[in-house]
């Protein structure tokens, strides 16, 4: 834990703030969200990885279906890019954003970085919801020996984006890691 701190105070310090803006004696928004997620996630469902489908899509065994066939969680509040050629990422291209081409290298490292981060130890569903409109359960992912908000990491680092088409709890401090990332 206290290595993520020095590396996010490294990041803050490297990229440095917008004028005006009040440098690390106000909290910053990466340690905050991890007080949000902390403080007031629902009760968390304790779970194992199985495999990331994608960067935002992962298969579980979760701790309230054991011996069950595994639970496919979309991380809450997170976009990444597609990591496979589907209609998501032929609708963008074709409507003006980035083209599968473009996409799907990009997608496959956030879904490299997804499994990096995860590991393989326990990791706590938090805020679950769903199931969505293609049967996934929604929530946030944290690891357990860490207590870092999987999400919240890979938006801070830029290897997805906020997924804002749907309302969400953190999203106010997934949004602030993100356009400190664009600065």
């Amino acid at each position: 834990m206290m290595l993520a701190t020095a590396i996010l105070l490294f990041l803050f310090l490297l990229f440095g703030c917008k004028q005006g803006e009040k440098p690390l004696d106000e909290p910053d928004a990466f340690a905050e969200a991890h007080k949000i997620g902390a403080a007031k996630a629902s009760p968390s469902r304790l779970a194992h990885l199985v495999r990331v489908i994608d960067g935002d899509t992962i298969l579980v065994n979760d701790s309230l279906t054991p011996g069950e066939k595994p639970l496919t969680v979309r991380l809450l509040g997170v976009d990444c890019p597609e990591s496979h050629n589907n209609q998501k990422c032929k609708k963008e291209g074709a409507s003006g954003g980035e083209a599968c081409a473009v996409q799907i290298p990009k997608g496959l490292v956030a879904a490299e970085e997804t499994k990096k981060r995860l590991g393989s130890g326990q990791l706590a569903l938090e805020e679950v919801r769903g199931p969505d409109l293609y049967g996934r359960t929604l929530a946030y992912v944290r690891v357990v020996d860490t207590s870092l908000d999987v999400g919240l990491g890979l938006v801070a680092d830029g290897f997805c984006k906020e997924y804002g088409k749907y309302p969400h709890p953190r999203s106010t401090a997934y949004k602030a890691v993100e356009s400190r990332k664009k600065m």
